[in-house]
């Protein structure tokens, strides 16, 4: 297979990993935007959360607690922002997660762009309608 990720859970490319457990390989982006930036990539190969089944991304979004948990006790981050590219702006197409540490001194990721807040009960509606099928 020639997907990065997977060539970097297999070892076959070297990363600054710093955690590892049966589901996952957590390793430094090499392209950090903040002091701490890490991804966090299962090992089995999905695109997208939709490839997994239930206990698959139970077992995935479980990672991002006991992350937190030990990243805000030991490394000293006041919160984070979590970011899960899918679809069209993933760079990688395998499934991964950037967390994304923020510090007192900071205020996280922010959004400045709005959607049309005049559409919002438009949109609204349509989401509701997909989230009842």
């Amino acid at each position: 297979m020639d997907c990065l990720f997977c060539k970097i859970v297999a070892g076959e490319i070297p990363s600054k990993q710093v955690f590892e457990d049966e589901n996952v390989v957590v390793f430094m982006d090499i392209f950090p935007i903040n002091d701490g930036h890490i991804l966090i990539v299962p090992k089995k190969h999905f695109i997208s959360i939709n490839d997994m089944n239930e206990q698959e991304y139970i077992a995935y979004q479980l990672s991002f607690k006991r992350i937190y948990e030990k990243f805000t006790r030991k490394f000293g981050a006041d919160g984070f922002t979590i970011i899960q590219n899918l679809g069209l702006p993933q760079d990688v197409k395998h499934l991964h997660t950037h967390i994304h540490p923020v510090y007192e001194n900071q205020n996280g990721i922010k959004f400045t762009k709005l959607a049309d807040r005049e559409k919002l009960d438009e949109y609204a509606e349509i989401i509701k309608e997909c989230l009842g099928e």
